[in-house]
C-alpha cells in the first residue's frame, strides 16, 4: 500500500475527539465555506466570554463595597 493513503489515527482522543476531528476533516473537503463561519463564531465566542468576564468583574467590585 502507498504511503500516500496511508492515515495516522491518534487514538488517545478518544471516541468524540476521533468524532470530531474527522468531522472537521470531511467539512474542510466537502464544504470549505463552513471554515470562515466557524472562525467567525470562535472568534465571536472569545470575545462574548472577554466581555462576560468584565462584567463579571465589574460587579463583583461593585458588590464588595
Amino acid at each position: 500500500m502507498p504511503l500516500v493513503n496511508a492515515r495516522v489515527v491518534d487514538i488517545s482522543l478518544g471516541h468524540d475527539g476521533i468524532y470530531q476531528s474527522l468531522l472537521q476533516q470531511v467539512l474542510a473537503i466537502e464544504r470549505p465555506e463552513f471554515e470562515s463561519q466557524k472562525q467567525s463564531c470562535s472568534k465571536d465566542v472569545i470575545q462574548l466570554r472577554r466581555e462576560l468576564a468584565s462584567k463579571q468583574v465589574q460587579c463583583s467590585i461593585l458588590n464588595s463595597c
